[in-house]
């Protein structure tokens, strides 16, 4: 599901930026979520798509500060109120900025939870023995077509470093996202239950959100 939303983010960019020659992505080194097989293959996806080549830096321990730090403070604070659905979660974190515009969000539903057909990849670790480089020694990744229009994947493990193709082979067959769920998933009975006790603590007019919950 992150993979497809990741994707759709920069593809909706792409779109609307025809002249973006080149991205260039900044993450933090979490493993599990950035440099990971998910991130990677949508990432591939999307340059075979837009036919642009991505950079995917990491930030080097002790300088982890991002711009993306202040936004996340200022709905933290914005939502230290009484929220009951998901939709005012929304609405709070949009208005946690004013100036010089509220922030943007986008709403997910259970349509929006995909995977490729088919992964390129089933590891992203630039070695394959004992001893060799690990993802944890990775500084970036660079998602590309090569002279002949394949995807490809290189990495650096240091920023003076040349860059040099991950040592393994991708499956290149066409691929499509596909749907994980056809409908919304169903919450338990217990839960469904103990959902529609604490409604008495709750306005009425959220009330309809909670018994609308599939169980």
């Amino acid at each position: 599901m992150f993979g497809f939303l990741h994707h759709n983010h920069f593809s909706r960019y792409l779109d609307a930026n025809p002249d973006v020659s080149n991205v260039v992505i900044w993450s933090d080194g979490c493993g599990y979520q950035n440099k990971c097989v998910t991130i990677a293959n949508s990432l591939l996806q999307l340059v075979v798509e837009k036919k642009v080549p991505i950079e995917q830096k990491f930030l080097t321990p002790g300088h982890t500060q991002m711009k993306c730090d202040a936004m996340h403070s200022l709905m933290e604070r914005r939502t230290k109120c009484d929220i009951f659905t998901p939709r005012e979660y929304m609405l709070a974190m949009e208005i946690a900025r004013e100036t010089p515009s509220a922030y943007k969000e986008t709403e997910v539903q259970f349509s929006d939870t995909k995977k490729l057909s088919s992964d390129y990849l089933k590891s992203v670790r630039p070695g394959k023995k004992e001893g060799d480089p690990k993802v944890s020694d990775v500084c970036a990744y660079r998602y590309a077509l090569n002279d002949v229009g394949a995807p490809q994947i290189l990495y650096k493990l240091d920023w003076m470093d040349d860059w040099h193709e991950l040592p393994t082979r991708l499956n290149t067959d066409r691929k499509r996202w596909v749907s994980l769920f056809t409908e919304r998933l169903a919450i338990t009975k217990r839960k469904f239950q103990d959902l529609q006790a604490m409604k008495s603590v709750m306005p009425e007019s959220v009330h309809h959100f909670f018994d609308s919950l599939p169980n």
